[in-house]
Order: structure tokens, then C-alpha cells, then sequence
């Protein structure tokens, strides 16, 4: 199958394999299998008038239905079989546990945002349409707000 797209599926550096297969007890208690896939996607990018290569990584899981449509057509080195993209997601809050917050790799400080440690993270996604989440002030103050809001209705619910 030809991709449209620029992703590439990465090799697992210990096995070789492209799928890494792991089983999950799912909430009905019953055991299934998953495979996950790293994938990778290469673009130029353009910033003041320096072209360089920018590339992105991220993994996608397949639940079993995915891996036995797509699990043969997944081959190391070779295009992604689904159309899509990688986007990059920062939060100010973690978004798995262990996810440790973006680091500056000059200065091996935590990136901090009015305060708050900014957490990234990449996702594959089918919607050709979307876009990079990044944090900025504006982000910080519409977080604040929500932490504001949530907050009093905490303390309503504790007058009731």
C-alpha cells in the first residue's frame, strides 16, 4: 500500500521488530492485545530565511481489530500505512504518570511558563487539519481561570 504521507515506521533498537506487541487487561477484566508502533516524520522547515530539517517522533498504539487489518502491511524503514501527522502538545499539567516536564537541552533546566512546568508531548493523528498546541502566556491565564473556577465551585460545594 503507497502512503501520502512522510511518516516511517522505526525499528525497536533491542528487537528489530516494527510492532511491539503487549497484552492489557481491559475493565470487563478481560486480556487483550495491543501492539505499538513508533513512528517517525521528516519536514523542512523555514525560520528567517535558514532552511533545516525538522523531525518528529511519536507512537501509536493498535488495539487488535488495527493490528490485524494494518499488522502486515507495518514494515521497519517503510512509510506508515495511514495518512496523518505528528503534532506536538504542551500542557501544564502532566498527561501520563512519569511524564517528566520539557527540558531546556542547552541549560538541562525545566521550561517553565509564569511559573508552571510546561509538559510536551507528540501524537500521530488522522486530522490533516491539526495544528501544534504550545504554551504561552495567554495558555497560563486561561489555565489560571479554569483552576479559579473550579476552585470555587469546590468551596460552594462544601457551603451546601
Amino acid at each position: 500500500m503507497k502512503s501520502l504521507n512522510n511518516q516511517t515506521v522505526v525499528e525497536h533498537p533491542e528487537t528489530g521488530n516494527a510492532i511491539t506487541n503487549f497484552t492489557k487487561v481491559d475493565k470487563q477484566g478481560i486480556e487483550q492485545n495491543y501492539g505499538r508502533v513508533l513512528i517517525q516524520s521528516s519536514s523542512l522547515s523555514l525560520n528567517n530565511g535558514f532552511v533545516s530539517q525538522k523531525k518528529r517522533t511519536a507512537f501509536v498504539t493498535l488495539d487488535s481489530d488495527a493490528l490485524e487489518l494494518l499488522g502486515s502491511q507495518i514494515k521497519a524503514g517503510e512509510a506508515y500505512p495511514m495518512q496523518g501527522k505528528i503534532v506536538v502538545k504542551e500542557t501544564l499539567e502532566p498527561q501520563f504518570t512519569g511524564h517528566s516536564p520539557k527540558i531546556n537541552p542547552s541549560t538541562g533546566e525545566t521550561i517553565e511558563v509564569n511559573g508552571y512546568q510546561v509538559y510536551r508531548s507528540t501524537e500521530f493523528t488522522s486530522d490533516m487539519d491539526a495544528q501544534d498546541v504550545r504554551i504561552n502566556s495567554n495558555s497560563v491565564e486561561e489555565h489560571e481561570l479554569k483552576l479559579n473556577a473550579k476552585s470555587q465551585l469546590i468551596e460552594a460545594d462544601e457551603v451546601i
